[in-house]
């Protein structure tokens, strides 16, 4: 375990993610907090990435997670290398992805290797994409609020568009609200009629509420 002599290390709950990630000299901001006087919406650098959305969104929580939980110091370029790097061996995709090579021509491989370990060891084990919650949430949905088939399908698709920008932010550590939220809001755009009050209570909570508004606000 040599690898923890590299950063101070200090353990957060994985529910409280606070931690706001920012080095001097860099260009991105992430896992930013978001309260009612800044609700702007932004890119996260691995939306630049030209892999599939998978790996983007799967590098985006595992960096957002390493930023919540382990609170380590080390340049930005090197957590994102190794979040990165993390999604894609997870994906057997390492070879085909050029800009993590780019980034290790510039950052220290012992640092991302160490990093990337760290994120085997203790990140990785809370690692759920919203995307991943959202056909379970949907079929919950449905049971209360039936729609067509092609109707649930389009649901589905503008939930997924909508996920996809909750990446940058820490609103993507929960997954299983995040996704509640998409499907809310992608039943809003679609126009069609839903309510709230018939629908399980894990629909209505504070974070459900907070995301809704998120979109609401962007």
């Amino acid at each position: 375990m040599v690898y923890l002599l590299y950063y101070p290390l200090v353990f957060s709950p994985p529910t409280s993610p606070q931690i706001t990630t920012h080095i001097p000299g860099n260009d991105f901001v992430m896992c930013e907090q978001i309260d009612s006087s800044h609700r702007e919406r932004q890119p996260h650098p691995f939306h630049q990435l030209k892999c599939s959305r998978s790996i983007r969104n799967r590098a985006a929580v595992v960096y957002h997670l390493t930023c919540a939980t382990l609170h380590i110091e080390v340049p930005q370029d090197v957590l994102f290398s190794a979040s990165l790097s993390y999604a894609l061996h997870i994906s057997r995709m390492s070879a085909k992805c050029p800009t993590l090579g780019q980034l290790r021509s510039v950052s220290n491989e012992t640092d991302i290797v160490a990093v990337e370990m760290l994120i085997l060891e203790f990140v990785r084990p809370h690692v759920v994409l919203i995307e991943g919650c959202l056909r379970l949430e949907l079929k919950r949905l449905v049971v209360h609020r039936p729609l067509p088939l092609k109707i649930r399908e389009c649901v589905g698709r503008v939930a997924i568009a909508l996920s996809d920008t909750l990446y940058a932010y820490h609103y993507c550590l929960f997954p299983e609200a995040a996704a509640r939220a998409c499907l809310l809001n992608a039943c809003e755009r679609l126009g069609i009629d839903v309510d709230s009050a018939i629908l399980p209570d894990e629909f209505r909570t504070p974070q459900v509420a907070e995301i809704r508004a998120f979109f609401s606000d962007a």
